[in-house]
């Protein structure tokens, strides 16, 4: 029976045979450098305080960065922010990156693939759906949308409400592998929340006071919830659709195999925003002092994770909910799950609306002021 050799018998036998293996020489130092040091282009670096191999051999520090313990690291009062030694923001944290300038009331944003989408509101019917490339460029996917508001990506597919009244609302689909875009249900009053999941698209008609839907694929529109209180967000999960009404301060439940709406949460001040995550129901109460609030999916107390100024739109993953202050705040928050001090990440914003996350950032849509495409597109680190 032949034996294989483990790694510490093959550096064994190598050493024994006169060999330097590279692992030899590495932990050695190199053949010519003292104990402690390594062979690095040519020169002997003490990979735990060297600027230009810190930690490892090639491994530079940025200007105005040092290397302590095999790490570099800014000076005291300084932050590392997209390679460079720079000040803190009033928030203490970097600044945000601004993906795109000059927009015209952007009003919601999703993240997928590397690509950042939102909806341009405008006024009347100049709106626009955008994406922003890799390369940086800002391309628009569709023009002349009337007050586009909620976007939704899913399934290759970009969905969005066109937020007019009076009947000139519409729920609208556009195919990102090309063709046109898609009027899936007309004739909607100020629908504000939107939702999908791989059958239909959901939202909420503020001026009708109802919930309705309409196959993903095209078909008839269909009313599921009527007599609600200026409903707003919405959200669904495995079959259960959840909204928040605004006006009479609930957030409600509806099992979408049938049955009529329970109210999931009551005596809240002028929700919101709604997000399921892990088995909890999330959702933002925009009223005097506002929170951010959750409660179990199969039922159980709410628990306010916090009540610290405006809270309008709301984003949640494993590391936190995150909230804008919406029209009423100038900042970007995030909380622990668990409850706990908020954290400002971002402050002095003009107006930060809607906001989306991904595994290594958060992005959001500065509103900006009526009157001009002053607003802005925001990423930020975590």
């Amino acid at each position: 029976m032949v034996r294989s050799l483990g790694a510490a018998h093959a550096v064994g036998w190598l050493a024994l045979a006169g060999c330097i293996s590279p692992v030899d020489e590495l932990l050695a130092g190199g053949a010519d450098c003292p104990q402690g040091l390594l062979s690095c282009a040519g020169a002997c670096a003490d990979t735990s305080i060297s600027t230009l191999h810190c930690g490892v051999c090639g491994n530079a520090c940025q200007p105005g960065s040092t290397c302590r313990s095999g790490s570099c690291q800014c000076p005291t009062g300084m932050l590392l922010c997209a390679g460079a030694c720079v000040a803190p923001n009033d928030a203490g944290r970097c600044e945000p990156t601004t993906l795109a300038r000059a927009q015209d009331l952007p009003m919601s944003v999703v993240v997928g693939d590397g690509l950042v989408y939102w909806a341009n509101t405008g006024t009347a019917a100049n709106g626009a759906i955008v994406r922003a490339q890799p390369d940086g460029e800002v391309k628009t996917l569709a023009s002349g949308q009337n007050e586009p508001g909620a976007i939704v990506l899913r399934g290759g597919d970009l969905y969005w409400l066109n937020r007019a009244s009076s009947g000139l609302g519409a729920v609208m689909k556009l195919p990102l592998d090309g063709g046109a875009p898609l009027t899936l249900a007309a004739g909607q009053s100020e629908p504000r929340g939107l939702a999908v999941d791989d059958r239909y698209a959901y939202w909420t008609n503020q001026q009708t006071d109802d919930v309705a839907r309409v196959p993903v694929e095209g078909g008839a529109t269909a009313v599921i919830a009527a007599f609600q209180g200026s409903p707003n967000g919405i959200a669904v999960d495995e079959g259960v659709l959840f909204w928040a009404n605004y006006s009479n301060g609930t957030v409600m439940r509806l099992a979408l195999d049938g049955g009529a709406p329970v109210v999931f949460a009551s005596g809240q001040t002028a929700p919101l925003a709604v997000v399921v995550f892990e088995g909890d129901v999330y959702w933002t109460n925009s009223g005097t002092g506002g929170s951010v609030a959750k409660k179990p999916l199969d039922g159980g107390p709410i628990a306010t994770l916090g009540g610290y100024g405006p809270a309008a739109m709301l984003a949640v993953d494993a590391t936190g909910a995150y909230w804008t202050g919406g029209c009423g705040g100038d900042a970007v928050k995030r909380i622990p799950l668990s409850g706990g001090a908020p954290v400002t990440l971002a402050s002095r914003q003009d107006f930060p609306y809607a906001l989306a996350l991904d595994a290594t950032s958060i992005y959001w849509a500065n509103r900006g002021g009526v009157g001009g495409a002053n607003g802005e597109v925001k990423r930020l680190a975590k």
